[in-house]
């Protein structure tokens, strides 16, 4: 019989993993918000979550047990390590912070006899006694155990509610927001942090963590579609296009497009009605003179940018590109378009082009010298804030999104 775990005890295990983690970075996420502007957060330092507040330093590990029961023989593993870092002379306070299936006679901290019980392994093969605490004297083991204590977590869904509350607090947001948007980011930033290779880079203040929450362009993944479910990711994603004003007919507006990943000319067909829709749908004739056009940077090779732009003289729509494909100009690119209007109308009559057309190539080359849009948006997988300079500009990156989404998104450019 084969010694290996079985499939099913392998992805139980890496469920309990994955959860272990998820719990560790709501705790994270907790003690940040927690904490005073002055003090320090260290995730993944000498223990799990080291906190540097100005009366001293306080290391804590994190444990999620569910189908677990306490006993001391199962604080051993947790305890070798803050043990040996203070004997080491790491003086700070050390708290095990853990979630017992059964938590039945947890105690708040443990007497020497206790930790020397719990420090006492029996082994096999061959069978032998290990004492873990061996060559420590008992003053030095009193000394951590006056520094070193337990804390019994909630379980798993209720330790995210109050997440969830500790974060529409410190943001002042509704529940919707921290449901859809701020506590997916809180654990990408924690994520985020606990991936770095450095300690120095792995440090955190709550007010550098509150402007991460807090701070646009956000960043709509995959992985928080994954998180929040296709349908809400969707709902949110026109919620916050709504609210924060993108689509205002009087800002300049650029948008980023990819090339079709499926189907060439069906992709191209599609790309062009999308553009179209973007050139006509509240600019141009009929529409208020105040509205201005949007700019496309196309995120395709040359041969894709120009068939693009053949494709948009087949559908009557009339492209300023700057000169792209003879000698490119920023002034002409940049120069805004006439237009006419009827006596006493604020209507467009006519305009001299419908849309901005570029490269993305040709945009990033001359970026520097480009007129500022209000407001960029990225269905690429180039990031919005590589088109702009300067936080007052608003910017949303939805990478991966298809044509026909992205006019959803926008509200059907009716």
């Amino acid at each position: 019989m084969s010694n290996q775990p079985t499939t099913t005890a392998r992805n139980r295990s890496a469920n309990a993993s994955i959860t272990g983690y998820a719990y560790q970075f709501d705790l994270t996420t907790l003690e940040v918000l927690a904490a005073d502007d002055q003090d320090t957060i260290v995730v993944e330092g000498c223990e799990d979550i080291d906190l540097e507040r100005g009366a001293g330093q306080e290391s804590v590990q994190c444990k999620y047990l569910a189908a677990a029961k306490y006993s001391l023989v199962g604080l051993r593993k947790p305890l070798l390590p803050m043990l040996r870092a203070f004997v080491e002379g790491r003086q700070c306070d050390y708290r095990l912070y853990v979630h017992y299936g059964n938590s039945a006679g947890v105690p708040e901290t443990l007497t020497v006899k206790e930790l020397k019980e719990a420090l006492t392994e029996k082994k096999q093969n061959p069978p032998r006694t290990a004492r873990h605490y061996k060559g420590i004297e008992d003053a030095t083991l009193e000394a951590f155990l006056e520094r070193f204590t337990i804390q019994p977590g909630p379980e798993f869904d209720q330790q995210q509610s109050q997440v969830r509350s500790a974060l529409r607090t410190a943001l002042a947001a509704t529940a919707e927001d921290v449901r859809d948007l701020h506590y997916p980011k809180a654990l990408s930033i924690v994520l985020d942090l606990a991936m770095q290779p450095s300690a120095s880079q792995r440090r955190i203040t709550r007010p550098e963590f509150i402007t991460l929450l807090d701070k646009r362009p956000e960043l709509y993944t995959r992985w928080h579609a994954e998180i929040v479910g296709a349908d809400r990711m969707r709902t949110l994603l026109k919620r916050r296009i709504k609210t924060v004003g993108l689509l205002a007919r009087d800002r300049r507006r650029l948008i980023v497009l990819a090339a079709p990943s499926t189907g060439a000319a069906a992709g191209l067909v599609k790309i062009g009605d999308l553009v179209q829709k973007l050139a006509t749908a509240d600019y141009g004739e009929g529409k208020l003179s105040s509205a201005k056009p949007w700019t496309v940077v196309y995120d395709a090779p040359e041969a894709e940018v120009l068939k693009l732009k053949r494709r948009l003289v087949d559908l009557g729509v009339a492209y300023h590109d700057g000169y792209e494909t003879v000698r490119f100009s920023v002034d002409m690119f940049n120069r805004a378009p006439t237009i006419n209007t009827s006596s006493g109308s604020q209507k467009s009559k006519s305009t001299s082009y419908d849309i901005r057309v570029v490269s993305v190539a040709t945009y990033r080359a001359h970026r520097t010298q480009m007129e500022a849009p209000s407001v960029a948006i990225s269905f690429s997988a180039s990031h919005a804030g590589d088109f702009v300079d300067g936080d007052a500009i608003q910017t949303l990156d939805v990478p991966g999104t298809r044509p026909e989404d992205i006019l959803d998104l926008l509200g059907g450019l009716k």
